[in-house]
This record gives C-alpha cells, structure tokens and sequence, in this order.
C-alpha cells in the first residue's frame, strides 16, 4: 500500500478465525473479551510468521489479508489450532473455527492522529467471515471455499480435506464450492473423515447431479463410518425432502443460500 490513505485493490487469500460465543452468556462481555483475548494471542504470532497482515479483531473474529497467496493462512490455521490445543482446554478449542477464501480485498490505513490502524473491505471479506460462521454445521475446524483451493498447487493430494458441496452467495450470484481442511481435527474425526472421503465425495457428486436416492445410500453408509457425522445426516435430510417434492429446481444442491 503505497499512500496509507488511498484504498488499494489486490488479490488475496482472507482468513477470519471465529469464536462459537453459544456457550458464553450474552451478559458476560467480560467472558467474551477474555475469550477474544486469549484467542487473539495465539493467532497473531501465527499470522505474522506466515506474512499476513491483521485487519480487525472484534466479535465477527480475528480477520487477516494474505496477498498473492492462499496456502500461507491453511499453514497459519494449522500452526494455531496445533497452539491453541497446547494451550486451551478442550471445550474451548472446540468452539474455534477458521474459514479461508480468496478473492478481491480493498485495503487501506485508517488514520487519525497518531493512530493507525489497517483495514480489508470487499464482498470476498464477507465470505470468509460466512466460512467461519457456518464451519460448525458441518464439523469443520477449517472451511475453505473453491476459489481459494483452486490457487494451491496439488491441494487434495497433500491436505486431508473433503469437498462439501456448493454454497449459493446471493449477494453476488455466484456458487461457490467449500471444502472442509481436517488435518487439524481431533485424531478420531479425522481418521472417521479420511476412511468415509471416497464414499463422501462420491455421495456430493450425485447429489450434485441430482441423483437423490442414489446419493442417499451413499450418506447413509458414511453413518458406518461416523455416526455423527453432521454433513452426511444434513444431505440425508436434502435428498428426502427433494425426493418428496415434484419441483427438483437448482435451489435443493445448495447446502446454504447466503
């Protein structure tokens, strides 16, 4: 950014890191600054030995801009749950989540006095906050969306991830694939994840063509794998409900509508 007061527009991967606040009692701000605090501690070593550069930190999550690369915030995400599990108790490590998406970011310096501080806006920045926001329907601790898996080289062969489906952004009119990044995930989920992907996949695929019924032995023998596996048992309730309506449209592959 050459002039600190000009917005500057630039590709960039943008990671948002969310705290699930559900379990923390809405009059207990203190608890959520405490939260934050802790949270905000481990992820901004990580960001900036990986060259990111914080852009905000408030209850919508600690949010970062990675020009010109998107495998830098997945090594990042990494090397802060595997703190983070060093540091944090289980119940709160189970409430984090990391959503990663690559597109157009306006950036610029906010000044005022002697204070600065930067700043990231641009619809793509609002997609990674929806990524973090919506990781834990799904059992995700990373959420990735196609745009920022398409610019990491051989991504599926060197990353234990699994491709979710499709995600409809109303406000831009795009679809968007998502991809669920388990390396960090607890060891039991993580190997259920790993056996079931082949099935999985196959499952999305067909769903995807609009093949239900098909599609739904697929979840249902993902349960073998992982009983509770969230995604399988959200797409085993899609494929019922468009099996029992007439009207079979592009609205039922969507998993959200933003």
């Amino acid at each position: 950014m050459d002039d600190p007061k000009q917005p500057t527009m630039t590709y960039a991967a943008i990671m948002n890191i969310r705290i699930d606040y559900s379990e923390i009692n809405l009059n207990k701000v203190d608890k959520k600054i405490e939260a934050l605090t802790r949270v905000l501690a481990l992820a901004a070593p990580k960001i900036a030995e990986m060259g990111g550069m914080m852009t905000k930190a408030s209850e919508e999550g600690i949010e970062a801009v990675f020009e010109n690369d998107a495998e830098r915030p997945l090594k990042a995400s990494f090397a802060f749950f595997s703190s983070a599990g060093e540091c944090l108790d289980p119940e709160e490590l189970s409430r984090l989540y990391v959503g990663i998406h690559w597109g157009e970011v306006y950036l610029a310096k906010l000044s005022y006095g002697s204070f600065t501080t930067p700043f990231a806006i641009s619809e793509d920045v609002v997609v990674a906050r929806r990524l973090s926001a919506s990781a834990c329907n799904y059992d995700s601790r990373i959420m990735m969306s196609g745009s920022a898996v398409q610019r990491i080289h051989s991504f599926e062969n060197r990353f234990n991830c699994r491709r979710l489906g499709l995600i409809r952004n109303g406000r831009t009119g795009r679809d968007e694939s998502i991809y669920d990044v388990f390396d960090s995930d607890p060891t039991n989920l993580k190997y259920g994840k790993r056996r079931s992907r082949l099935v999985f996949e196959t499952g999305v695929r067909l769903f995807l063509k609009g093949e239900y019924l098909q599609a739904r032995a697929y979840f249902i023998e993902i349960l073998k794998y992982t009983r509770n596996d969230k995604t399988a048992k959200k797409y085993i309730f899609m494929c019922d409900k468009a099996l029992a309506e007439t009207d079979t449209g592009a609205s039922h592959k969507y998993l959200e509508v933003w």
